[in-house]
């Protein structure tokens, strides 16, 4: 009797240590990729995928085998179909991707990237490995470190031995933002990682009490990214058991405090503030700085905190051209004195604000113009060079630097759609202020150039009237007298619209049937 005791102690013992359920399996879940953005492409799509490994010296039938997710309501269970196998000391993947059909190597369903657990089970639906995580970093993996068997972040090995990523210092966060009185949802704040690296949060204390961090800790296997991914939002809405985004403490409108504490309870960053505004956050600006602003336009839950431009802005941009023209962006000068926009930036990406560098000494004179073109900002020698995207549209930031070039947090964003070629797109003035829409003509100030070289002597003209036509909308009925008293009369609403050409227009392009309108 006590032999047999003794056996079942080990066994327990020694399955807690290397997170197995199941010791007969040589077959262990090895590597999970929760968030795939940009890696590891398939048929033009980047799934979701979990890695399984058999240490084992056979191959093993993993026929009737089962993987679960509990994220998913109900929780989501695929069964490995008959044949499956995974060879000896092998890999095997598994697609989740939610988009695609179950199949013999698709689950059909996804992982939550902000937490979830995964289990494998056997054919008899005993647990054979299971691992749980919280928050994750886009493109990297999670998997067991090769050396101890101990789950870690990695950088993304399919079919390969795992590779541990170089981790941040975790001495260097910030509580970067937050909103405490929304008018709808939650109370939220955000973390922000200054380092280069990515930081492991598992562990930590957040707390709204820096006097007492004795709180529920963050969930293990819980990363902060870095660039782009350097912002971590969580919910304080009191309910830990919604996720491993959501903590357990409300914040107070009318002041209170977030802190970051080390598992030991040693402070790492902290913030008090007193009453605030509703729907309007603060934060520290620039990113991380000791300087604490309110953003009553501009709350960035999960990105870089920042406050708008005033006095130069964007202009007009051209992004579909054939030559002579090129691609060009411009700015304006809203104000009535010469600014200076040396060591300033333009980007068409918010994982890099610094792409182009405007060269210092460049001024904008009082109410006037400076255009940028395709050979400047889309220099094939520069690392960061960038083109802009009219095919599916694009996104630029124009972002004011200090004299070394240090970000100050003020930026100015535009965001547009597909454009048709050497059609612009600008800056107009409404009865309600300034918008941007498709221009009648482009106006960089050389109309009509021979060569490419002509038009790049342009130093930028005001922008022409919008582009109206070739259908417009001319009546919109969109509450008609209801026929039944009491119920909406929607059978009736229309919006009629009008071709103003002399020629049929068709609603769909011709080069593409089947894109409409």
């Amino acid at each position: 009797m006590k032999t047999k005791l003794s056996v079942v102690f080990v066994l327990i013992i020694f399955g807690f240590c290397v997170f197995s359920f199941n010791l007969k399996s040589e077959v262990k879940l090895n590597e999970v990729l929760a968030i795939n953005h940009t890696i590891y492409e398939v048929n033009g799509k980047t799934p979701n995928w979990v890695e399984l490994i058999n240490t084992g010296s056979t191959v093993v039938n993993l026929s009737g085998w089962k993987l679960s997710v509990t994220s998913a309501v109900p929780a989501a269970e695929w069964v490995f179909p008959e044949g499956s196998k995974i060879e000896a000391n092998g890999f095997l993947v598994i697609y989740f991707d939610k988009t695609e059909p179950v199949s013999a190597i698709n689950t059909g369903f996804g992982i939550n990237g902000r937490g979830d657990s995964i289990t494998l089970y056997d054919q008899s639906g005993s647990i054979v490995d299971s691992v749980t995580f919280g928050m994750q970093v886009p493109d990297y993996s999670i998997g067991r470190n090769p050396t101890n068997l101990q789950w870690v972040l990695t950088t993304p090995t399919k079919m390969a031995q795992n590779t541990p990523a170089a981790l941040g210092n975790v001495a260097l966060l910030k509580v970067n933002e937050w909103m405490a009185s929304p008018s709808t949802g939650s109370d939220w704040f955000e973390i922000y990682n200054p380092d280069t690296k990515p930081v492991d949060l598992g562990g930590l204390l957040l707390t709204d009490d820096i006097t007492k961090p004795n709180q529920p800790r963050v969930p293990s296997l819980t990363f902060i990214g870095t660039g782009k991914n350097a912002f971590l939002v969580f919910y304080a809405d009191g309910k830990p058991e919604s996720g491993a985004d959501h903590v357990h403490f409300k914040l107070s409108a009318s002041g209170d405090g977030i802190g970051i504490f080390s598992p030991s309870g040693v402070k790492i960053d902290s913030i008090t503030f007193g009453p605030q505004t509703t729907d309007v956050s603060e934060g520290r600006l620039p990113d991380g700085s000791s300087r604490v602003v309110k953003f009553s336009t501009t709350s960035t839950p999960g990105s870089s905190n920042y406050l708008p431009l005033t006095n130069v802005v964007v202009n007009e941009v051209l992004a579909h051209t054939d030559l002579p023209y090129e691609d060009a962006i411009e700015l304006i000068n809203l104000t009535s004195t010469e600014i200076d926009i040396g060591n300033w930036y333009i980007s068409d990406s918010d994982e890099n604000f610094k792409k182009f560098k405007i060269p210092g000494g460049t001024k904008i004179a009082a109410n006037g113009f400076k255009v940028f073109y395709q050979y400047q900002f889309g220099n094939s020698n520069s690392p960061t060079a960038f083109e802009l995207n009219s095919s599916e549209g694009d996104v630029l930031y124009l972002s004011e630097a200090d004299a070394s070039g240090n970000l100050t947090g003020y930026r100015f964003v535009l965001k547009f759609g597909a454009t048709a070629n050497s059609v612009s797109y600008g800056r107009i003035m409404t009865s309600i202020g300034p918008d941007y829409t498709m221009l009648e003509r482009p106006t960089f100030g050389v109309n009509n150039p021979a060569t490419v070289e002509e038009f790049r002597t342009g130093q930028g003209a005001a922008n022409s009237a919008p582009l109206i036509g070739p259908v417009v909308i001319t009546e919109i009925h969109y509450q008609p007298a209801p026929t039944t008293p009491g119920v909406d009369n929607t059978s009736d609403e229309f919006v009629e619209i009008r071709n103003i050409t002399g020629k049929v227009q068709p609603l769909y392009d011709t080069e593409a049937v089947t894109n409409t309108w």
